[in-house]
């Protein structure tokens, strides 16, 4: 458990304003970031070959460094979803894979500002190396179509969510083989 926020006010001193307050929280429990989708809309907008700096931002997107640090984020997921088109399409796994290798040049190109997690132990580290937490996932459910060894590829690529909805296995309940899906995770 995280360390409790230090009193405020001590005996006679004013009590502390919202805003510090605030910043007591945040330091104690920082933000978990459930779906930053940065990567897919930078694969939609300029390609896979396209290098986002974190440091600097871009007006049209939503996701630098100065605006996490702002907001005290102290771990994300980076969504690794492809749209029903790319499904369709049969390019889902291939995209997801440049989704993955995307977002691990970006925490490469801000090693002062991100570190990969795979695990709990590489959350704390993180936190106390002043790095924000970068987890890979959740990955649609789809993109994984029926195959245990593309879970199995995602995993060891550094993937540690899959979304099942949308999947044809998770539809209405589990199939068996969403069970398998279910189980290997």
């Amino acid at each position: 458990p995280a360390p409790a926020p230090a009193a405020t006010a001590a005996a006679g001193a004013a009590p502390a304003s919202s805003a510090e307050r605030a910043r007591e929280l945040l330091a104690a429990y920082p933000v978990f970031d459930g779906h930053n989708s940065l990567a897919p809309t930078l694969l939609r907008r300029r390609g896979a070959n396209h290098r986002h700096d974190l440091d600097e931002g871009e007006t049209f997107l939503d996701t630098d460094m100065p605006r996490i640090r702002a907001g005290a984020l102290g771990a994300q997921f980076w969504a690794l979803h492809v749209d029903a088109d790319t499904v369709r399409e049969g390019r889902a796994v291939s995209t997801t894979l440049e989704l993955i290798d995307l977002v691990r040049d970006l925490i490469a190109s801000s090693p002062d500002s991100l570190r990969l997690a795979l695990g709990a132990g590489e959350l704390a580290d993180a936190r106390n190396c002043g790095r924000v937490a970068s987890l890979l996932g959740p990955v649609s459910g789809p993109a994984m179509g029926d195959s245990l060894a593309t879970l199995r590829a995602f995993h060891f690529l550094g993937v540690r969510a899959l979304a099942l909805a949308g999947a044809r296995w998770a539809d209405d309940g589990l199939t068996r083989f969403g069970q398998e899906v279910v189980r290997e995770m």
